[in-house]
């Protein structure tokens, strides 16, 4: 590498730096929200009522369903075993209702670091007739999220310092001036929503659900 290749490396990195320097400093200033409590699974839940026993406006990918030609009893008994087998926590379950919830939680990468997802399931039984009884599983996403913005003057401080830089980061993302915005993309992650990335979980399910009734000489 040339000398001058090399100072100017040094330029653009020691100006970066101080970018995310300043950044910092503003950051002190910024308007942050924090999003952290998980929420459980009764209140996850708790507006759905009939949805989760029919799928209406549930999103396609979010709702599982299928038939079992066995009684209410034997199909609520083996969905119970089933939830856990496809490691799931199981924290209520209401056979008066038709309905069993359980969560699972993980730990997800979040930039530098990482938080808690949790996802949440609702499995409903319902006879349809007898010895014929449909059992569906719905679930749930949501994980911590902190909206912060770089506004008034945390934003001068930080133009000031980095020679403008930092407003090059605000025209490419990768700093926010609008924390009512920030807010509700951080409302959406953190509010629980149906989710597609749960597909894994409830074909698991399911399969255990035919098993145990196969084996159960139900099936």
């Amino acid at each position: 590498m040339k000398q001058g290749d090399f100072s100017w490396s040094r330029r653009v990195f020691g100006l970066g730096a101080l970018a995310a320097g300043a950044l910092g400093l503003a950051g002190c200033a910024a308007p942050k929200v924090g999003y952290y409590d998980l929420w459980n699974v009764r209140d996850a839940f708790s507006k759905d009522g009939q949805a989760l026993f029919t799928g209406e406006g549930i999103s396609g990918a979010a709702t599982k369903m299928a038939l079992y030609p066995v009684s209410f009893e034997d199909a609520f008994h083996v969905a119970d075993m089933a939830a856990s087998q496809a490691q799931m926590d199981v924290e209520v379950t209401d056979k008066s209702a038709g309905v069993i919830y359980a969560t699972r939680t993980a730990q997800v990468p979040a930039g530098e670091t990482s938080v808690q997802q949790r996802t949440f399931y609702a499995i409903t039984i319902q006879e349809q007739g007898k010895k014929k009884t449909q059992v569906r599983i719905s679930a749930k996403m949501q994980r911590p999220c902190t909206a912060t913005a770089m506004t008034g003057g945390g934003r001068l401080l930080a133009g000031a310092v980095t020679l403008g830089m930092s407003e090059l980061m605000v025209a490419t993302g990768e700093a926010h001036t609008d924390i009512d915005e920030e807010k509700k993309k951080c409302e959406a992650i953190y509010i629980p929503h149906w989710t597609a990335g749960s597909g894994e979980e409830m074909s698991q399910f399911f399969i255990f659900m035919r098993n145990n009734l196969q084996a159960a000489g139900l099936m």
